[in-house]
Order: structure tokens, then C-alpha cells, then sequence
């Protein structure tokens, strides 16, 4: 067994500074738990084949901080301490979570995470088996950190009561699943006010105006701020590419840096490989684009998250994604070098097919350089399939999450810009790994087309709590006047 690394675990957090919505949520559809997203960890377990991977987690309180963006494709130091698991003390409270072998990455972890977070405020410490997931152990691309407490022996055997919210009758050893929501609507509880009313206005005026692209403000409430900032943490937490991930981004980075110099390299024969490293910058400057295509359009049309709040969808148009971009480079008609920009998607053909086509009613000098990574192993024609993928050889679906994993880490650590919509659990990985910061207000470098950030499994679930922006325009008017007395609110009169 890997000896483990011992790390403080803060105090339980004491009772929260947010309005309680329980009586609403109780109406708050539990559909919707089916697609969960990723938040705060206080402590990890991970059972690694015959053997067990333990991670920490400091525990989070929902409180507003300071969060400086750091790289995440760096390499991270192992543990040298060598304290044997039978030497850490017990852990008393535990919940067990254990990843599926049906869903997306993206969705797995943000199932996981939205209940890793309750129990980081509760002072439970989180127990996950990975040994059941598709895309095979966390430790294939990760360096996961140790932990500083040993679970029970029998921790997977062991009796255990489903966590549903039900305060301090809640049991010191539970589970959570996929289909259970008890921990979501935990969280929800801590949603500010604040936020709750500023959506209903900003859902009516998206309504008013028709609107096909979500305006800059409105991706992140700040007082919506710590929920985001606990669940970042979480991310950095678990996001440490292992060496193997780090090297794949390396030589990524090499060939599109390449490709970026490729008129200067005809005449000079050079190369961006001399000196060049995983801190160097990029050639040119980047805006990243994920383009999510496959059975995401079926999901988005099932579920409706831009509808919602009153926006049009963005799924498969390029235009929102075009407009938002060049609203990062307000010279773009005119710029002697424009930035490139760098094309996430499932289906990466068909993306740089429909993105040329769009940029052919420009001039060539209007129009944005495009590059992709390498094509991974192919399973399907057009786009991600779970289905597909589920049904993969398990070194196929490794070599698929490899290439999404380098390719995320590429993006979040060399890109001016992120533009993406937040309906893709893929989308809110990369915002959450930016960090707040770059979300809140008009100015942030990183934007959702059609879907502002919802802390939970869909959209629906946070914004069940506010007025109908249809049904109640009356009383979601007259709080404009007093909610636009705060700038921060971006409410206009």
C-alpha cells in the first residue's frame, strides 16, 4: 500500500449564513438529479484495485476569498513522509460514493463532487470506490493526494443509511447515489437570496430581449461566489495530472505551438520544441472554444437549460460562440494578427466545418485562425456517445479520456479566453479550474453563450426557486428598482 501523506481537517462548519429554501425545494422536481455537477471535497478515499487511494481534503467553508489562478498542468510532489494508514487516527463519520460505469466523465464527477461537498460541511469524510468506473481508476490520470485518516476496515460492507437531509438525525456512517438528491437539496440551502432574486430579473430581461447570447454579467452572481470558490477547490483538489497526462500535454503544446509558427518556421526551419516547456507561452495568443456536438444535442433538447432563463439555445450554432469571441477582441476587423483559436469538441470535423463555413461571409482577414488537437481513437462518426463509449475495449476508452484530459488541461492553462456553454459538465470543469475570478462581471475572460453557472445537477433545480419570469412579471418588475441599487447585481432600470 502507498504510504499516505497526513493533512489538517478543519473544524465542521457551523450553521449556514444563507437563507433556507427547504420549504421550496421540497417542490423542486428530483428529475433533474440525474445530471449533477461537480463541488467541494473535503476528504477522499478511492479504492484502487485490491488496494486503497486515500485523498484529504481541507474542509470548506462557504466563504468568500481570494482565489489567485494557478497552473494545473505542473508537476506535484509525492509523498515523502511514509506514515503507515494503520497509524492515522479513525475516520468517525464516513460516506460512501461510488462511480458509476454508464455516465460521461464530465457527469460522474459532477455527481460525485455535489455530494463530496455536503459531506466536507458536515465533517464526513468521503469515501469513493472507483473500482466499477468506465474510464478506470482516477490514478490513470491524476496524482491523488493522501489522506490524514483511515476509514473503517469494513467500510464498503458496513451498514449504512442514505444521506436525505434530515439535519442532525443523519447517521455518522451513509451513502449517496446518482438517483438520490437528499445532498442537493443540502446545497441548495446555501444559496444566497441575493442570487435567487437577481435570477428572476435576469431571466425576465433575457425573456424581454430575446436573447440568443447570455451577457458577460450574467455568468456568475457574486454572491453566488463561494458555492463556485468551494467547488474550484474541489477541482484543483482532484485535477493533478499524473506524469503521463503532463507529458501528453507537453507534446500537444509543441505541435499547436508549431503550427502557430509555421509561416516564420518555412523560412527559418525552426521549431518551438528548443527551450519550450509547459510555462512557456503560447506563440500567439489562444481563446478556446469548446463546441460540444454527439448526444449532447439530444440531452440540451430533452432538458432545456438555456429555455430556462429565458435564452435561445447555442447547441451546434456557431454564431453566439463567434459573437462572444470577437467581443474579446473589439479590433478584430482590423487586426494585423488575429488569435487563434483553439476548437474543443467531440467531433472536431464537423466543428472546423461549420466554423469555416461561418467565417466565409468575412474577409480573410477577418477571419480566426483555427487549429485541434490530434485525433484520439475513433468510436463513433459523429461525436461522443456514452452508449458507444460504454460499450468500448476499456484501453479505447482510457486512450479517449486521455485525450480529453490533455486537452482540458491545455486549454485552462494557455488560453486568453474560454468561451463554452455551462449546459456541458465539460464546460463548468474549465470554468471551475479558472476560478471565479475570471467569471464575475463584464470583463471576465472566460464566458457561457447561453447558460449561466448552477451549482447543482441542471439549471432547473436553482432556478425553480425564483419567480416565473413569465407568470409573476409584476412582482419580478418591482424589485428592479431596489436590487439595482447594488451595482454588483447588474441590474439595469
Amino acid at each position: 500500500m502507498e504510504s499516505l501523506l497526513p493533512m489538517p481537517i478543519g473544524e465542521p462548519t457551523g450553521k449556514s449564513k444563507y437563507l433556507d429554501f427547504q420549504p421550496i425545494l421540497k417542490s423542486v422536481q428530483t428529475t433533474w438529479g440525474k445530471y449533477k455537477t461537480l463541488i467541494s471535497v473535503s476528504t477522499l478515499v478511492f479504492f484502487i484495485g485490491s488496494s486503497w487511494l486515500f485523498i484529504p481534503w481541507s474542509k470548506f467553508e462557504f466563504q468568500s476569498k481570494p482565489i489567485h489562478r494557478a497552473r494545473i498542468g505542473v508537476a506535484h510532489m509525492s509523498d515523502t513522509r511514509g506514515i503507515p494508514v494503520e497509524e492515522l487516527p479513525l475516520c468517525n463519520k464516513t460516506m460512501l460514493y461510488t462511480l458509476r460505469d454508464i455516465a460521461g466523465l464530465g457527469s460522474e464527477l459532477s455527481y460525485y463532487g455535489e455530494a463530496a461537498a455536503v459531506a466536507s460541511l458536515l465533517n464526513y469524510t468521503m469515501i469513493l470506490d472507483d473500482s466499477k468506473w468506465n474510464y478506470g481508476k482516477l490514478s490513470d490520470y491524476f496524482d491523488v493526494p493522501p489522506l490524514d485518516c483511515r476509514p473503517p476496515q469494513n467500510w464498503r460492507e458496513m451498514p449504512r443509511t442514505l444521506f436525505d437531509n434530515v439535519g442532525l438525525n443523519e447517521s455518522d456512517h451513509v451513502w449517496a447515489s446518482r438517483d438520490n438528491d437528499g445532498y442537493s437539496r443540502y446545497l441548495l440551502q446555501h444559496v444566497d437570496s441575493r442570487a435567487v432574486e437577481t435570477h428572476a430579473v435576469w431571466n425576465l430581461f433575457n425573456h424581454r430581449e430575446q436573447r440568443s447570447i447570455l451577457p458577460a454579467v450574467q455568468n456568475l452572481h457574486h454572491s453566488v461566489k463561494p458555492i463556485f470558490d468551494a467547488k474550484s477547490d474541489a477541482y484543483r483538489h482532484i485535477w493533478k495530472p499524473n506524469q503521463m497526462i503532463l507529458d501528453e500535454v507537453m507534446k500537444l503544446k509543441v505541435e499547436l505551438n508549431d503550427k502557430l509558427l509555421a509561416p516564420q518556421n518555412k523560412t527559418s526551419h525552426g521549431t518551438s520544441s528548443a527551450g519550450f516547456d509547459l510555462d512557456s507561452p503560447m506563440a500567439r495568443k489562444v481563446i478556446s472554444v469548446q463546441f460540444r456536438m454527439g448526444d449532447k444535442i439530444d440531452e440540451n433538447d430533452y432538458t432545456k437549460p438555456a429555455a430556462a432563463i429565458g435564452m435561445k439555445p447555442a447547441q451546434g450554432n456557431p454564431h453566439p460562440f463567434f459573437e462572444v469571441v470577437k467581443s474579446y477582441v473589439p479590433d478584430w476587423k482590423t487586426s494585423k494578427e488575429l488569435p487563434v483559436l483553439f476548437v474543443l469538441s467531440d467531433d472536431p470535423e464537423a466543428a472546423l466545418k461549420m466554423f469555416d463555413e461561418y467565417q466565409s461571409f468575412y474577409p480573410p482577414s477577418q477571419r480566426f485562425p483555427l487549429i485541434v488537437s490530434p485525433k484520439a481513437a475513433s468510436i463513433t462518426e459523429h461525436g461522443h456517445l456514452q452508449s458507444s463509449f460504454n460499450s468500448a475495449p476499456l484501453d479505447v476508452r482510457k486512450k479517449l479520456a486521455t485525450a480529453l484530459i490533455r486537452d482540458l488541461t491545455f486549454a485552462v492553462d494557455n488560453s486568453d479566453s474560454i468561451v463554452c456553454s455551462s449546459a456541458s459538465n465539460l464546460c463548468n470543469i474549465m470554468l471551475h479550474l479558472r476560478g471565479s475570478e475570471d467569471l464575475i462581471g463584464p470583463t471576465g475572460s472566460c464566458r457561457s453563450v447561453d447558460v449561466r453557472w448552477f451549482p447543482n445537477a441542471m439549471i432547473h433545480s436553482l432556478n425553480a426557486l425564483s419567480l416565473d419570469a413569465i407568470k409573476d412579471r409584476d412582482q419580478i418588475l418591482a424589485m428592479v428598482p431596489r436590487l439595482a441599487t447594488d451595482a454588483r447585481n447588474y441590474v439595469d432600470l
